[in-house]
Parts: C-alpha cells; structure tokens; sequence
C-alpha cells in the first residue's frame, strides 16, 4: 500500500471514530443539545490525552 493510500485510511479511521463516539454520546445523553455534546467530547478527549506526549 502506498504511503499517500496509508495516510487517506487513517484520516478515514480518525473520522469513522470520531463519528462513532459523537453518535454514542447522542444516545447516553439525549436530552443535552448539539454544544453540550460537542463538551463532553472535548473534555473526554481531553481526558485520552497522554500528557507525557
């Protein structure tokens, strides 16, 4: 595969996991709006973050 192929999947993997955490994040808190979720997101991703990076 080729490098320029390699890097078009892993921003594709990046995206698909992104939409797939977005979305179950929809489901566990229904009742909070778009910028609510948007939140949660950072601040869990936040949390993902290895601070010796």
């Amino acid at each position: 595969m080729s490098p320029k192929k390699r890097l078009e999947l892993t921003f594709e993997l990046t995206e698909f996991s992104r939409d797939l955490f977005l979305h179950g994040l929809k489901k566990r808190f229904p009742e909070k709006s778009e910028a609510e979720i948007q939140m949660i997101f950072l601040e869990r991703i936040e949390k993902c973050h290895n601070a010796n990076y």
